[in-house]
């Protein structure tokens, strides 16, 4: 997981967020409703990656070779 840099200093300063909970709810394709709720420390990715997870630029590196090959 990661976090957008440019919100960062926002997030994680020397005033960081309390930590909040919330509430998810949502329909699938087939009318079935979910709900959950899940709390949320903003301290946590404190030691996260501001940059993308490895898996998402292979994702990407992937999707410009696709085109290419589309051509």
């Amino acid at each position: 997981m990661a976090y957008s840099l440019g919100v960062g200093h926002q997030l994680l300063g020397e005033d960081p967020l309390e930590p909040f909970k919330v509430n998810l709810t949502y329909q699938d394709i087939e009318g079935n409703s979910y709900e959950s709720q899940h709390g949320l420390n903003v301290v946590e990715f404190s030691a996260r990656s501001a940059s993308s997870p490895p898996i998402t630029k292979i994702w990407r590196e992937l999707e410009k070779i696709t085109k290419v090959l589309k051509k």
